[in-house]
């Protein structure tokens, strides 16, 4: 694409705001909280990964809700989704700390890699997961809200006797480093709930801390939001939106089955955890049901990895290269590289048993 050179204009935007802090800070209250004044005459959609524990505001806040129960950062694509297509004015995702840390989140993808390059081949395959998920959080066209956990520590303080006593406090947030950087507010939230910013885009909340937020929090950021001219019509949302020569869904999940038998034939037990071991390391999913509910644009890019890879491996296996010896060499070598090497073993073969 060829670079161009426009002048700066400022233009209306949507929220993308952070809250931090320890469990029992209000992070879920306030998140509602601000959604109602944002939404208007809208509506709040939460994302629970709490095990339903926004539901228990529901007397005091007007919101519909998804609960989640695993954390692929999937699921937080496809839930933004129906945030979109149903209207929703903002979306709460409480807490995004679960797709890191929660179960099919991006650690626990991580470690499912099984290899003797494990951490590497882990990395290899959920980076690309989580950058999906973080370009999903910020082309969303709706405001998104996003709670994450802090980790947690205690430090001596000394009280109105002049005792030193135990505080807790919150550190870091559960998530990966440096995260909040891409959000354009985030504030902290302590035990007492007074709301501290530490980053933010908004000049008239530049350092503010704000004991218990209210909703004048959230007029002034919509006062901020709405400063400048219309904003540009938003992308489609990763894996989203299918151009006009895209094969449709139906018919990638048919050439994803087709490889899966070329590679992995049969119906045995081992046939059977050969093509979930594929499932994961191609799609990031622990089944078919999972890969199911993929967009057509994630199915492609995986489909067209292991299309690539996996017959080239099958030929691998033919010649003697062992599973160690493939990741290594996948590892080191270029796709091209590799399947010289491979053909160089196979015309090295005998006749017998190339036939």
């Amino acid at each position: 694409m060829a670079l161009s050179i426009k002048k700066a204009t400022k233009a209306q935007a949507k929220l993308r705001m952070a809250l931090i802090g320890p469990a029992g800070a209000g992070k879920t209250w306030t998140a509602l909280l601000l959604a109602q004044e944002l939404a208007g005459e809208g509506r709040a959609l939460v994302i629970d990964t709490e095990r339903g524990s926004a539901s228990k505001y529901a007397d005091a806040f007007d919101f519909d809700v998804i609960e989640l129960d695993r954390f692929h950062p999937q699921q937080y694509l496809e839930a933004l989704t129906l945030a979109e297509a149903h209207g929703y004015a903002v979306g709460i995702v409480d807490s995004l700390s679960h797709a890191w840390s929660g179960r099919d989140g991006i650690l626990d993808l991580v470690a499912q890699a099984k290899s003797d390059k494990a951490f590497t081949e882990g990395w290899r395959l959920a980076s690309p997961l989580h950058h999906r998920l973080v370009d999903g959080l910020l082309q969303a066209p709706v405001h998104v809200i996003a709670t994450l956990r802090s980790k947690m520590a205690y430090v001596l303080e000394t009280n109105a006797q002049g005792k030193q006593v135990p505080r807790k406090v919150g550190l870091q947030p559960i998530q990966r480093s440096g995260l909040e950087y891409e959000f354009d507010l985030v504030a902290d939230l302590d035990l007492d709930h007074t709301l501290t910013v530490s980053k933010t885009r908004c000049p008239a909340l530049n350092g503010a801390v704000i004991p218990r937020p209210g909703p004048e929090l959230a007029r002034a950021i919509q006062a901020w939001l709405s400063e400048g001219a219309p904003a540009p019509a938003s992308n489609p949302l990763p894996g989203h939106g299918q151009p006009p020569d895209q094969p449709d869904k139906a018919a990638i999940l048919e050439a994803i089955k087709a490889v899966l038998r070329q590679v992995a034939p049969g119906d045995t037990d081992e046939a059977r955890a050969r093509r979930l071991a594929l499932l994961r390391d191609y799609f990031g999913c622990r089944g078919w049901q999972m890969v199911q509910t993929l967009p057509a644009g994630i199915l492609q890019e995986g489909y067209g990895e292991l299309r690539r890879w996996e017959p080239l491996h099958l030929r691998a296996q033919q010649v003697g290269v062992t599973r160690e010896e493939w990741q290594r060499r996948r590892a080191e070598m270029p796709y091209e590289a590799l399947e010289e090497l491979i053909a160089r073993r196979e015309q090295a073969q005998p006749a017998e048993a190339r036939g």
